[in-house]
């Protein structure tokens, strides 16, 4: 038999598990600068499933993560001229791009036009 205390700290348990898991919409943009060597950062970006909105900003989901971690994180993939922006979007629109979120293949993207 389980008592009224073991409930409330599974309850809390189920909570939390769902809590951590926040799967968010980011933004990345880049300015490749002189060697304009891109192959690493799309070999990433394609492990990330990212899709190509314009001709140097593309956009992924993930989960429990931020935009200065993915920054860290992408930096390996450019030089030290390069220029990288991060963000965490939340409502977007579109016009005259390659793709949009929607894209995505997955339903946890906004929907917007």
């Amino acid at each position: 038999m389980v008592g009224k205390q073991e409930y409330v700290i599974l309850a809390r348990t189920l909570i939390s598990d769902t809590q951590d898991k926040v799967m968010a919409l980011f933004y990345l943009d880049y300015d490749l600068r002189k060697a304009k060597n891109y192959q690493a950062l799309y070999d990433e970006l394609a492990r990330f499933n990212a899709i190509r909105i314009l001709k140097s900003q593309w956009c992924f989901n993930r989960l429990n993560t931020t935009a200065k971690n993915l920054r860290d994180h992408f930096r390996q993939f450019i030089d030290n001229d390069d220029g990288l922006s991060i963000a965490e979007v939340t409502d977007w629109a579109t016009y005259g791009a390659e793709k949009t979120p929607n894209d995505l293949n997955t339903t946890s993207a906004p929907t917007r036009r």
